[in-house]
């Protein structure tokens, strides 16, 4: 949904990016990323995977106070000046920046490819977290104002990143891909996963 009205929030206010922004809704996430692994290789083929230079991840996010750099320190000054321009519309907004990278997301797949990747930061309420993927979960543990929150405040992150001068973290080559996650510690999660694509040096 918030991927949804993100993309209606951009049309409604009629905004145009330097860069282009694709709105995707990934399938097979839970089954092993099967949709974003297929939106690579697609992309890959096509030669498309070039023009593709940053990707924002929305998983498990709520309420969002502030933004991932998701392990590229590059990152952290523009997130910090988007989050500074956007507390500046609104003071609610918490302005919070962490700087770790993860996996098990649609994200993954992106920096498999050594595309820089990011997410915005939230919180869910523990009644929430509770019934996350259990037959409790219903429609009304959904906070109708904290999904408002998270539209709108990466609508602005993400307008933010397409308009931006440059964006300062660039793609990563194989190596410096390999070198990235043992860096942020993944290595062996990736390895576990049968991911780990740089043989056992």
């Amino acid at each position: 949904f918030s991927v949804i009205d993100i993309a209606r929030t951009f049309k409604a206010l009629g905004l145009k990016s330097k860069r282009t922004i694709e709105f995707v809704a990934f399938m097979g996430e839970e089954e092993g990323l099967l949709g974003s692994k297929a939106y690579i290789e697609r992309a890959k083929k096509s030669g498309e995977i070039d023009e593709i230079v940053y990707m924002v991840n929305l998983d498990m996010t709520n309420n969002v106070s502030g933004f991932n750099a998701g392990g590229r320190d590059e990152l952290l000054s523009l997130l910090k000046d988007i989050g500074n321009k956007i507390k500046s519309i609104d003071p609610a907004f918490g302005n919070e920046i962490s700087n770790s990278a993860g996996l098990h997301s649609d994200h993954q797949s992106f920096l498999m490819e050594g595309i820089p990747a990011s997410a915005p930061i939230g919180r869910l309420e523990k009644r929430v977290l509770d019934c996350y993927h259990a037959n409790c979960d219903s429609f009304d543990l959904v906070n109708k104002k904290e999904l408002e929150n998270t539209v709108k405040y990466t609508a602005m992150l993400l307008y933010g990143v397409a308009n931006a001068n440059s964006i300062p973290a660039k793609k990563l080559d194989f190596y410096s891909t390999r070198d990235f996650f043992i860096k942020q510690n993944l290595r062996r999660d990736l390895e576990l996963g049968n991911e780990w694509r740089w043989g056992k040096d």
